[in-house]
C-alpha cells in the first residue's frame, strides 16, 4: 500500500522561490549554517524569447512537492501528470476551479524553463552545480476557448534534480 508522502528538493530546506512575484530575471537566496549555500534562479525564456520569469508562491511550491514525491515514490525520473489539467490538480489536491488552471500553467511553464545554479562552499572551494527542475519543457498553446490545445501525461525531470531527490551523488 502507499502512503502519503511529500518530498521538496534538499536544496529548498536551506532555500526557497519567492513568495511573490518579482519583475528580476535572477533570483539569489543563501542558506546553510554559515551561509555556505547559495542558489540561483535564472527565468527561461519561451519560443517568443521573452522571459518567463521565476517561479514562485504556494502554487509553484505544491507543483515541485508533486514532482518531487512522485519521481521518489516510483523511483523513476518519469513523473505522470495524468491524462489531463483536472487530473493533474487532483494529483496535487488542488481545486480546479477559478483562475487555478491558469495560475497552475502558468508556474509549470516558469518551473519548465528556469535555470538553477547551485554554489556551495567548501574548504578551499566553491563547488556549482548547473540544472533545472525539468528535462524537456511542455509550453502549451492556448486552443479554442483559452483552453490547451496540447496536454502532456508525463514530465521527465532533469537528471541532477531526480539524482539529488532519491540521494545519489553526482559524479
Amino acid at each position: 500500500d502507499r502512503f502519503d508522502l511529500n518530498i521538496l528538493h534538499s536544496g529548498f530546506a536551506m532555500t526557497a522561490l519567492p513568495h511573490r512575484s518579482i519583475k528580476e530575471l535572477v533570483w539569489k537566496r543563501t542558506g546553510g549554517e554559515n551561509g555556505d549555500l547559495n542558489m540561483l534562479v535564472e527565468s527561461g525564456y519561451g519560443p517568443d524569447e521573452k522571459p518567463t520569469g521565476i517561479p514562485y508562491g504556494s502554487i509553484a511550491r505544491l507543483i515541485l512537492i508533486h514532482l518531487s514525491s512522485e519521481a521518489v515514490a516510483n523511483n523513476s525520473k518519469i513523473v505522470e501528470l495524468g491524462p489531463n489539467m483536472r487530473s493533474f490538480l487532483n494529483r496535487m489536491g488542488i481545486s480546479a476551479g477559478g483562475k487555478t488552471r491558469l495560475m497552475v500553467r502558468d508556474q509549470a511553464r516558469r518551473i519548465s524553463m528556469c535555470r538553477l545554479t547551485f554554489f556551495s562552499r567548501r574548504e578551499r572551494a566553491t563547488m556549482a552545480t548547473k540544472g533545472s527542475f525539468v528535462k524537456n519543457a511542455v509550453i502549451f498553446d492556448d486552443g479554442q476557448d483559452g483552453q490547451p490545445a496540447f496536454w502532456q501525461d508525463t514530465v521527465e525531470l532533469d537528471d541532477e534534480f531526480f539524482n539529488s531527490q532519491i540521494g545519489r551523488a553526482h559524479v
